[in-house]
């Protein structure tokens, strides 16, 4: 069934980011998966290939972005919505990707977020995701 995977991400510091991380959170995911399964990363990439997920622009609720960039103080929640139409992934999301994600460090164009949250979401539910991480049918998954 198609999920929504939205992490929160805070800044460890103050950063100045470009306003649309759209191919910064791609390539991002895209990373993750090569470390995981090299493979499955080129299928994913591959041009002519159907993509079973999509990823957000980083949500920087607050923040206005004039002159195309971004300043964002340490700790200043933002959002990264991954949304997989694939059971397979779906599935390795949430046992093998998500667990990891909760409490790491991510790089989005250079610029460092600590992954606070988790949570997840079926589609056609309201909300942006509905379940918090303490909630996500995965072990190992909590707040940080």
């Amino acid at each position: 069934m198609p999920t929504t995977i939205v992490l929160t991400l805070k800044p460890t510091h103050v950063v100045m980011v470009p306003a649309f991380l759209g191919r910064a959170a791609h390539a991002w995911f895209l990373q993750e998966v090569h470390q995981d399964d090299p493979v499955w990363a080129a299928q994913l990439h591959a041009p002519d290939a159907r993509k079973p997920f999509t990823l957000s622009p980083l949500g920087t609720p607050g923040v206005r972005a004039p002159g195309g960039e971004v300043h964002l103080p340490a700790g200043h929640p933002c959002y990264l919505r991954l949304t997989s139409i694939s059971t397979g992934l779906t599935q390795r999301l949430l046992a093998d990707f998500a667990p990891r994600w909760v409490g790491s460090t991510l790089r989005l164009a250079g610029a460092p977020f600590k992954v606070s949250a988790v949570a997840t979401t079926r589609l056609g539910n309201r909300g942006y995701a509905s379940n918090s991480a303490s909630r996500v049918p995965s072990s190992g998954l909590r707040r940080q």
